[in-house]
C-alpha cells in the first residue's frame, strides 16, 4: 500500500503535517513505535512536514533531535510556530518600524530578527510597534510588567500560539498560552495568535507539501491540531499517546476524521484505525486465552519485558519459582492466567486473582504483570488483556479489579489512564 488509509473514500494520504509533542516524543522522550511509522510511512511516498507549537526550539535544533531518534530530516522538514510567527512579521516589517519586544526564548528572537525587525530591550518599551509572546521558562515578573506597559502604551500584540500546557511524562506544563494569559490580562486586550490553531501555520506546512494531493494533519490536541485542522481545511487525524482523551473527545465540538491510539498505527499491517468518539484503542488482531499449567515455563520469559531496562533481571528473580507462581495460578479456582496471541506466538500477558470479600466495596480481584511485547504495542492488546480480567472478574462476583504499577513505569501509567480508572495513584481501580 503506498500512502497511509484515510477513512473516508479510502484516500490514500500523499502528505502528513505531524505534531511533534504528544505524537513523536512525550516531554522529548521518543513515544515507542513513532520513529518506525514515519520510516514506514516515508518508504511508501508519504511526504511529512513536522509542525510545532514549541517556539523555544530553532528549526534546525528540532531536525537535529528528530534525526537523532531514527527521523533524518533538515530544518526545511520542520515549521516552528516561531518560524511561522516570524514570516509573518516579515510581511508586515512595514508597518512595526522601531521595532519588537520580543517575551520568548532565544529561538523567537533569532526568528524575529531574521524577519527583520529591531528586538527592542525591556527597558525601552517607549520605541516598540509589536509585543510578540512565545513560550519561556524564563518567563517573569519583569517581563510582564514591560509587555503591558508597551501594549497599553500602543503596541500590537501577537503571540505564538494559545496553547495552556504542553504534555511531557511528568504531566503538562504551562505553555506560551499560560504566559500570554497573564499578559492579556494585564493589558486588557487580546492577541493576535499565528501558530496553532490558526489557519496560517498550516498552509505554511501545506506549502512544504506543494504537490501532494491528499494532506491530513496527525495531532494529539483536540483545539491546536483537530480544530486548527478543520479550519484550514485539511482532515484531522487524532492520537492519543499526548493530551487528548477520549472523555474530552466525546464533548469536543470539533471531531476528528480519525482516531487511533498512536501514529504507529497508520502503518500497522491491517489498519484497523478506531474511528469515532466511543473507540478508546485499535483493536488488534489476536487472540485472548486462559494459560494452561503446561504453558507456564515458556511464560516466564515473558517477564522480561517488565525489566527496566528490557532484559535486565533484578538480582533475586528466579525463573523456578516464577514458573511454579504461574502454575498455580493457572490451577486455582480463585486466580488466572490470561495470554494474548497472534499466530501462535505470544504478545502479552496478566495474572488475575480474587481478593478478600471487602465490607467497603464487596469482593475484589486483582490483576498483576499486565505487560505487552514491545514490538507490539499502542495496537489495542493490553487494553483487550484488561478487558478480559475484567470481565473474568465480573463473572466471579466481583465488584471492583484493582492494580499495583510500580511508579517508574511511566508508559503503562499513560495506558491505565486512559483506560479510566476509579482511583488514581500506584493502584488503580475500576468499576466492575
Amino acid at each position: 500500500m503506498s500512502g497511509a488509509e484515510a477513512p473516508a473514500g479510502r484516500i490514500e494520504y500523499d502528505g502528513l503535517i505531524v505534531d511533534l509533542d504528544g505524537v513523536v516524543w512525550l516531554g522529548g522522550v521518543p513515544i515507542d513505535g513513532a520513529a518506525h511509522a514515519i520510516g514506514v510511512l516515508r518508504s511508501r511516498g508519504v511526504r511529512i512536514v513536522f509542525v510545532t507549537n514549541d517556539p523555544q526550539g530553532s528549526r534546525q535544533e528540532f531536525a537535529t533531535r528528530l534525526t537523532a531518534i531514527g527521523v533524518p530530516v533538515t530544518a526545511a522538514d520542520v515549521v516552528t510556530s516561531a518560524a511561522a510567527t516570524a514570516r509573518f512579521m516579515a510581511s508586515r516589517r512595514q508597518v512595526f518600524p522601531r521595532g519588537a519586544l520580543v517575551v520568548g526564548g532565544p529561538a523567537l528572537r533569532a526568528e524575529i530578527e531574521r524577519a527583520g525587525l529591531r528586538i527592542v530591550a525591556p527597558s525601552d518599551t517607549r520605541a516598540v510597534d509589536v509585543v510578540v509572546v512565545g513560550g519561556d521558562d524564563g518567563f517573569d515578573y519583569g517581563q510582564l510588567v514591560a509587555a503591558t506597559r508597551a501594549v497599553r502604551g500602543g503596541a500590537a500584540l501577537y503571540a505564538t500560539g494559545r496553547d495552556a500546557v504542553f504534555p511531557t511524562e511528568e504531566g503538562p506544563l504551562p505553555a506560551t498560552g499560560a504566559i500570554l494569559a497573564s499578559i492579556e490580562v494585564a493589558a486588557g486586550t487580546q492577541a493576535t495568535v499565528i501558530g496553532k490553531p490558526e489557519p496560517l501555520i498550516f498552509q505554511i506546512a501545506r506549502d512544504v507539501l506543494d504537490g501532494c494531493r491528499h494532506v491530513a494533519v496527525v495531532g494529539d490536541h483536540l483545539v491546536s491540531d483537530i480544530a486548527g485542522a478543520k479550519r484550514a481545511g485539511l482532515d484531522a487525524i487524532l492520537v492519543l499517546t499526548g493530551t487528548a482523551t477520549v472523555d474530552e473527545l466525546e464533548r469536543a465540538v470539533t471531531k476528528p476524521d480519525l482516531v487511533i491510539p498512536s501514529i504507529a498505527a497508520l502503518v500497522s499491517d491491517e489498519p484497523r484505525a478506531a474511528t469515532g468518539p466511543d473507540t478508546k484503542d485499535e483493536e488488534a488482531i489476536v487472540g485472548i486465552e486462559r494459560a494452561s499449567p503446561e504453558d507456564a515455563s515458556g511464560l516466564v520469559s515473558t517477564y522480561e519485558w517488565l525489566f527496566t531496562p528490557p532484559g535486565s533481571r533484578p538480582p533475586t528473580w528466579d525463573f523456578d519459582r516464577a514458573a511454579g507462581a504461574l502454575v498455580r495460578a493457572a490451577t486455582s479456582e480463585a486466580s488466572t492466567v490470561l495470554v494474548a496471541r497472534e499466530d501462535e506466538r505470544v504478545v502479552g500477558m496478566c495474572t488475575v486473582y480474587l481478593d478478600i470479600e471487602s465490607v467497603r466495596f464487596g469482593r475484589r480481584a486483582w490483576v498483576e504483570d499486565l505487560m505487552v511485547d514491545p514490538k507490539r504495542r499502542s495496537r489495542g492488546i493490553g487494553k483487550r488483556l484488561l478487558d478480559a480480567a475484567k470481565s473474568w472478574a465480573r463473572d466471579r462476583g466481583a465488584t471492583h479489579l484493582e492494580l499495583d504499577s510500580a511508579e517508574a513505569r511511566v508508559d503503562a501509567h499513560r495506558f491505565y489512564e486512559r483506560e479510566g480508572p476509579s482511583t488514581r495513584s500506584t493502584c488503580f481501580s475500576w468499576e466492575l
